[in-house]
């Protein structure tokens, strides 16, 4: 689905502001950022683990992957390493979010600090926002 404007201008649709894929194991967190995002003007896919995320990255194709750290099975920097070696071009930008991790531990594991930040849980509403905005800005330069 296009991420701009239509050919009207103006007065066109506007598709949504961007495609992003939650990977988070908590359905709670999942419902609020989803009803967050999607009254921003993104449409948001949802994944409860790691698996079901990679398959929904590569069909959805997102333009921000917002990604616990820490989940069952396998843990967001291992979802993130898999992410990264199946893109083709820019890198998608990786929020992580985790409320038993700390910015530290993450950076320690994650190769991409470019594209990627960190948020600690319970998440700042008004922080999240921005750094979404701020990721967008990265896969979509102006």
């Amino acid at each position: 689905m296009p991420t701009s404007w239509g050919a009207g201008g103006e007065n066109a649709i506007i598709a949504p502001v961007a495609r992003i894929l939650i990977v988070d194991d908590d359905f709670e967190i999942v419902s609020l950022l989803k009803e967050i995002l999607s009254k921003d003007g993104h449409e948001v896919e949802a994944a409860f683990e790691a698996a079901e995320g990679m398959e929904k990255a590569r069909s959805v194709k997102p333009d921000l992957v917002i990604l616990d750290f820490h989940m069952p099975g396998a843990n967001g920097a291992h979802l993130f390493e898999s992410l990264r070696r199946n893109q083709a071009g820019k890198p998608t930008p990786v929020l992580f979010i985790s409320g038993e991790a700390s910015p530290e531990d993450i950076l320690s594991q994650i190769a991409d600090p470019e594209h990627s930040r960190f948020l600690p849980k319970p998440l700042k509403l008004e922080e999240f926002r921005a750094t979404v905005r701020d990721l967008l800005g990265l896969a979509h330069p102006h």
